[in-house]
């Protein structure tokens, strides 16, 4: 990472592990299966990635709202509603440093195909991964594109169209090294009216184009590397709001692709306005407040060897220090 990008606070954003046996020095984060956004460390380093000037939700016309509901204080007045309090959803600037740190190395390949806004791409970069995003909507592409040059030397790129066909057509010259996306939560939210948005299809239309998609990534997939997925469950539309199974369907489609399931992080999510949804729907349906997503982790190959490819930083500070040792 450049002294441009980290700016005067060196130490926050220093990128090189730690040999120690203290978890957060070797790892930023204990590499638990459970991972706390909500935490103090965790926030407050979301915060200073994002002071860089990182601004994801730029490029994104369509809001996510509060679940279309509408609360009001024990006085009666409005807390908000889905006319007043729009919520763009982004993505966790720790969430990229920690996925990347963890399961590749400086110098790899990082393919997104579902890139969405800017964030994925400039923490690449910053931690000298060569990042390429597909993203469906142009305009999304040129926001972050007016953002690339957060990520100091390596500058991440983005691509517009639909993962569909642009990911078949990099083959046979294009091989990544990390597979890291987080895709449309079928239809939870909508991004756009563009009928290749897998977030206007039917369930059944959406999982024949999301397993044809995870199956073009893991093909562009080196041997003996990880993908990264960050999921979560959605309630079915009408009926009694059972979940989907888009968790399940996802890791089926990676095995179907060529691709364990290796780890099943569980991301712990700001609880936000989920304190005051939860009791109204609770009561009335036992539906319980939804307040995490999955970090699913899928090895293609040998897991040993992905692991040593991923950490070779560790690896090689590891046997410097047993060497001092000896």
């Amino acid at each position: 990472m450049t002294d441009s990008v980290i700016g005067d606070d060196g130490g926050l954003f220093d990128m090189t592990p730690q040999a120690s046996n203290l978890l957060r020095e070797r790892y930023t984060e204990p590499p638990f299966t459970v991972l706390d956004r909500r935490g103090t460390a965790w926030l407050a380093r979301d915060r200073k990635w994002k002071s860089l000037g990182i601004r994801s939700e730029e490029g994104r016309d369509v809001k996510t709202y509060n679940m279309g509901m509408s609360y009001v204080r024990p006085d009666g007045k409005p807390i908000g509603n889905d006319e007043t309090t729009p919520q763009t959803s982004t993505f966790s600037p720790t969430l990229c440093e920690l996925v990347y740190r963890w399961y590749s190395a400086p110098g790899h390949r990082v393919l997104d195909p579902f890139a969405g806004g800017s964030v994925r791409g400039v923490v690449a970069g910053a931690m000298a991964r060569d990042y390429l995003g597909v993203e469906l909507r142009a305009e999304q592409v040129e926001a972050n594109g007016e953002q690339a040059h957060i990520a100091g030397d390596v500058l991440p790129r983005w691509v517009a169209g639909d993962s569909a066909a642009v990911l078949p057509s990099l083959a046979p010259d294009y091989e990544a090294d990390l597979i890291f996306s987080c895709p449309p939560y079928a239809f939870l939210e909508k991004y756009s009216d563009d009928p290749a948005d897998l977030s206007n299809m039917t369930y059944s239309d959406f999982l024949d184009a999301y397993r044809g998609i995870i199956r073009s990534a893991v093909d562009l997939l080196r041997p003996d590397r990880f993908a990264a997925w960050v999921v979560g469950e959605v309630r079915e539309k009408g009926g009694d709001g059972s979940c989907i199974g888009l968790v399940p369907d996802t890791i089926r489609a990676f095995q179907d692709a060529g691709a364990d399931l290796y780890n099943d992080h569980i991301l712990l999510t700001p609880i936000g306005t989920a304190a005051v949804r939860t009791p109204k729907q609770f009561d009335a349906s036992r539906k319980a407040g939804r307040v995490h997503e999955y970090l699913l982790v899928f090895v293609k190959g040998d897991a040993r060897a992905a692991t040593k490819a991923a950490a070779a930083e560790l690896f090689a500070q590891d046997a410097d220090d047993e060497a001092v040792t000896e």
